[in-house]
């Protein structure tokens, strides 16, 4: 996934991720992450979506 051990840990020590402790490591089930993932998808806006967005004060400039 391309991030810091640091973020890692953050998901973990929040609870954010399921995860397994095996001893002192902490494993992971692929379909644990792929669900982690997909709670994090953002759907994209059309233009017209975006533009009704700004006008309401919905998006930041």
């Amino acid at each position: 996934m391309r991030c810091t051990t640091r973020f890692v840990r953050r998901l973990v020590a929040d609870r954010r991720i399921a995860f397994v402790k095996v001893g002192r490591s902490v494993r992971f089930e692929e379909s644990a992450v792929v669900e982690y993932v997909g709670r994090q998808r953002v759907a994209p806006l059309s233009r017209a979506e975006l533009r009704l967005a700004f006008l309401r004060g919905e998006v930041a400039a």
